[in-house]
C-alpha cells in the first residue's frame, strides 16, 4: 500500500526528539562558543581583541588594518548582544540575579576553602572569564534545559505597545 505524500512527511513529536542532538552536546557547543568569545575578547596571554585593538589605538583607522579592527569589534559586540539577549529573554532579571548569586556563592565557597586565591590576578581573571562564559551559556541554553526538566515549552506573546 502506498502512503500519501502528505502522511509521509508527518513526523511525530517523539521522532522529532529522537532526531535532535543530545542536550549535553548542545550545551557543550554553546559553552565552547562562549569560552572562545570571552577569551578572544580579553585574556592574560596578550592574544586578544583588547590587546590587538589597543596596540596602536589611534593609528591606522584609515587603513585596512584599522577597518579590520572596527569590523572585528562590531562582530564581537553582535555575538555578545545575541547571547545576552537570549539570556535575558530566557531567564529574565530575577533569573539572572539568582544565577549571579549562585555563582557568587560558589566563588565564596572556593575562596573560603582556600582553593582560589584572589591575590593572583591571572587566576582571578580566568575565574571571572569562565563565570561570564558559563552565565552566557546557561542563558542561551536555559529554554532547552527548562523544557528537558519540566516538559514545559516557553512561548511568549509578541510585544504589544
Amino acid at each position: 500500500m502506498k502512503v500519501p505524500s502528505v502522511l509521509r512527511h508527518h513526523i511525530s513529536y517523539k521522532e522529532t526528539l529522537m532526531r535532535q542532538k543530545p542536550y549535553w552536546k548542545i550545551f557543550l557547543q554553546r559553552l565552547l562558543f562562549s569560552i572562545v568569545l570571552v577569551f578572544a575578547t580579553y585574556n592574560t596571554f596578550g592574544f586578544s581583541y583588547y590587546h590587538w585593538a589597543l596596540q596602536t589605538p589611534f593609528e591606522g583607522f584609515a587603513e585596512a588594518m584599522g577597518a579590520l579592527k572596527i569590523v572585528a569589534g562590531i562582530l564581537l559586540c553582535i555575538c555578545y548582544m545575541m547571547l545576552m539577549w537570549a539570556t535575558y529573554r530566557a531567564k529574565g532579571p530575577v533569573g539572572i540575579l539568582i544565577t549571579v548569586i549562585v555563582f557568587g556563592a560558589v566563588v565564596y565557597l572556593l575562596w573560603a576553602a582556600e582553593i582560589i586565591d584572589f591575590h593572583n590576578a591571572t587566576s582571578t581573571t580566568y575565574l571571572g572569564e569562565i563565570i561570564i562564559a558559563l552565565m552566557l551559556t546557561l542563558g542561551s541554553t536555559w529554554s532547552i534545559i527548562w523544557r528537558r526538566l519540566t516538559g514545559q515549552v516557553a512561548v511568549e506573546d509578541p510585544d504589544t505597545d
